[in-house]
């Protein structure tokens, strides 16, 4: 039996190995928590439409290329207690002929916690 598109992706999201990250200057680990943002929308835990998922998911292969060539990142306080940070992080892709920006975003809980993958989006549409 053929894996469908999303099995096909998520199976390449947990193969995925931690990468260093040049503009953090910091490893960069994938977890579940990573995964499951692609799929459910934060604020009320329900599946993602599937246009959504189907979206993101198909910016998977380029989150390492982001990770390993971005040369700046721009950090974001979520919240001050418990400290939460995130930054954002974006490098130029092309796909179909097309130029486009793809932006990840990394995260840290804990002051002195490993940073990880949380989301990655496309700052205009384009087709992937």
């Amino acid at each position: 039996m053929q894996k469908s598109f999303e099995e096909k992706q998520k199976s390449l999201y947990r193969s995925f190995q931690p990468i260093f990250c040049a503009a953090l200057q910091e490893m960069i680990y994938f977890n579940s928590e990573g995964l499951h943002h692609l799929l459910y929308d934060r604020r009320t835990q329900r599946p993602r439409i599937k246009s959504q998922r189907r979206y993101r998911l198909s910016l998977l292969p380029y989150i390492h290329i982001v990770l390993s060539n971005a040369i700046q990142a721009f950090e974001m306080i979520k919240s001050e207690d418990p400290l939460v940070v995130t930054w954002g992080l974006s490098f130029p892709v092309f796909t179909n002929g097309v130029e486009c920006e793809v932006k990840v975003v990394v995260i840290r809980n804990k002051p002195s916690g490993k940073l990880h993958f949380l989301s990655v989006m496309c700052e205009r549409k384009c087709k992937m």
